[in-house]
């Protein structure tokens, strides 16, 4: 993969700290990603706390690399964004978009970083599957160990 860029300045880079490479059936590799080179969606007031608290990203985010037949075809869970001047194709033809880790993203970018570990699936259908296996588990922890998990948990809109 040669986009988004690799290089990479270590300060500015948010770390996952759960790097499973084989997940839910899926044997994935961690690509560290430019996160202006990221399709994303902006919501104000949505932030991880732990981000900006302690510099910590749980789960890698998860991201579909698109073509541009698939960015404008039909959406499969929350890919392609219903607003398409959204999109970022890089040099090599493709949108990366990120499915889940949109508010992780706006509270790393607030904390100044510029890389981020990402999942990068090539299939919608695989990263819906993928994304909403991740968001399901880590919901399940933090519902069992609230005081562990409190700052992982985004405000309610309107915060």
């Amino acid at each position: 993969m040669t986009s988004p860029s690799l290089e990479q300045n270590v300060n500015k880079y948010l770390r996952a700290r759960w790097r499973k490479e084989y997940r839910y059936g899926f044997k994935l590799k961690i690509h560290k990603l430019k996160i202006n080179e990221l399709t994303r969606l902006y919501r104000k007031n949505r932030y991880i706390k732990d981000i900006e608290l302690g510099h910590e990203l749980l789960n890698p985010i998860v991201v579909c690399k698109l073509t541009k037949e698939q960015w404008n075809g039909p959406i499969i869970g929350n890919i392609p964004f219903k607003d398409k001047s959204l999109a970022k194709f890089l040099d090599d033809g493709f949108c990366y978009v990120v499915s889940r880790g949109n508010k992780r993203i706006i509270s790393a970018l607030k904390m100044n970083y510029e890389f981020i570990d990402g999942y990068v699936l090539e299939n919608m259908k695989d990263t819906l599957v993928l994304g909403e296996q991740i968001e399901n588990n880590f919901f399940k922890l933090a519902r069992r160990y609230p005081e562990k998990y409190k700052n992982s948990v985004p405000p309610p809109f309107g915060y």
